[in-house]
């Protein structure tokens, strides 16, 4: 259930990004990318990125007519040449790629975009978070009326209330709560993976050492093979 909710996050979060919307190449394009590239027009695949229409991929057939199957990011000049930039991965990987706006890399699927800021992952609601007023800390508990003085993409600071409550105890003490470790998951979702609590008064360090041992908290495994395109 976890897993599924973490997915479903991390896809909300790309809602927002642009589709792919690169094209299948003209007959001309087509061509004029396998000149650039030496080899017969029958062995070319490209295309075209609508982002910027003087950006294409290209991907050449292996075979003993073709050649050895080779790989390009090329750019069109004035005159509607390609020229060759790069290296065109056959295995995508997080953006950005060497010479390549990363508009047009991520239009072309030539990389992954990563999200800009680093989330918290809030594992009751099941969402992820920047910023949150609350956080879950178990069955009992949750740290409440969070105010965060820093947020970004190492680290993340806040005071707030750790309010407990079970059969035998009942109390809220002032804590400081610092978000840090981020991992880059495998959705293109930066995640903070460690919290440090300690308490504002040093009275409240005892109460709250059960929890303050821990430092655990977020994973990416949940989100293993969801890209973020």
């Amino acid at each position: 259930m976890v897993a599924f909710a973490l997915v479903v996050a991390a896809m909300a979060l790309i809602a927002a990004e642009p589709a792919s919307a690169s094209r299948k190449a003209t007959e001309a394009e087509r061509a004029a990318a396998a000149e650039a590239m030496g080899v017969p027009v029958e062995c070319a695949t490209v295309e075209v990125s609508e982002v910027d229409e003087a950006w294409a991929s290209f991907y050449g057939d292996e075979s003993e007519a073709c050649g050895a199957g080779d790989t390009a990011v090329l750019r069109a000049d004035v005159t509607g040449r390609f020229q060759y930039v790069t290296v065109a991965p056959t295995e995508l990987d997080f953006c950005p790629l060497q010479g390549v706006p990363t508009p047009v890399a991520v239009d072309l699927d030539l990389c992954l975009r990563t999200t800009a800021r680093t989330y918290v992952w809030e594992y009751v609601r099941q969402h992820l978070k920047v910023k949150p007023r609350t956080l879950p800390q178990g069955a009992h508990g949750a740290f409440q009326r969070l105010r965060w003085s820093t947020w970004n993409r190492s680290t993340a600071k806040a005071r707030g209330v750790f309010i407990y409550d079970d059969a035998y105890e009942n109390w809220k003490v002032p804590v400081r709560i610092r978000l840090y470790r981020p991992r880059l998951c495998e959705t293109g979702v930066w995640l903070f993976t460690r919290r440090k609590l300690t308490a504002v008064r040093r009275r409240d360090r005892d109460r709250i050492r059960f929890e303050s041992r821990r430092r655990a908290y977020g994973s990416c495994s949940a989100a293993q093979n969801w890209p973020l395109r």
